[in-house]
């Protein structure tokens, strides 16, 4: 089992460092209407904020014991987005940021809060006014290796599940034996079930091998 890493040692070696950030928002539906924000540039900083801020998950939750605390987060410069009049600029005001790591997770998340004090709006997509949080998850070089292996092993078990299921599937149309073509479709049947419990669709949505920014302390964050 992983034990609760010192999330306040992590969270002194991230102290000063820079985060690029671009923000993709749907409208929420099917159409392609889109708001990106790009160029967004935080810097973590160590101090207590002394000035209001949002309120966190986990420093503010009922379980603050797992997290660093709030801290101090620097707006190095504005996002920007384009709509019909141009490059527009996005405030992000009373910025704040936290380290929560749960006991014996392998991964933790590195939220970042702000107030965002009026809405933007591109086409049909919009990020509303108030209190935005985005969060990133991150994993030590143990816990991402341990994790990788166990995707690894999850898709060969994934890949033989659907080859088996494939070749019964076309065992049972090619037969005109109904007693066959039952033993087929029920082998097909507990191969797609196999597929299932190997894990395979849970691990395939994880990017673990793109999409990786290393931080200090062997510290690896998602950037999806």
């Amino acid at each position: 089992d992983c034990e609760i890493p010192s999330i306040t040692k992590f969270a002194q070696d991230q102290e000063n460092a820079m985060l690029k950030i671009h923000l993709d928002i749907a409208d929420g539906s099917s159409n392609s209407n889109r708001l990106g924000i790009d160029g967004l540039i935080l810097q973590l900083r160590g101090e207590v904020p002394s000035h209001s801020h949002p309120k966190l998950p986990g420093a503010d939750g009922p379980n603050p014991q797992l997290s660093t605390g709030a801290k101090e987060l620097t707006v190095l410069r504005k996002g920007r987005y384009v709509d019909l009049a141009g490059s527009q600029q996005v405030d992000f005001e009373n910025g704040v940021w936290e380290m929560i790591w749960r006991r014996n997770a392998s991964a933790g998340a590195l939220i970042c809060g702000f107030d965002v004090p009026k809405t933007i709006q591109r086409n049909e997509a919009s990020l509303p006014a108030g209190r935005v949080y985005v969060t990133f998850p991150v994993w030590t070089s143990e816990s991402l290796q341990d994790l990788r292996t166990r995707k690894e092993a999850a898709e060969v078990k994934a890949i033989e599940a659907m080859d088996r299921q494939r070749e019964e599937l076309q065992k049972m149309q090619s037969t005109n034996n109904l007693i066959m073509k039952a033993i087929h479709f029920r082998e097909a049947c507990k191969a797609n079930e196999d597929l299932d419990y190997s894990g395979f669709r849970t691990y395939s949505s994880m990017s673990l091998d793109r999409d990786m920014v290393e931080l200090k302390g062997e510290l690896h964050l998602c950037s999806l």
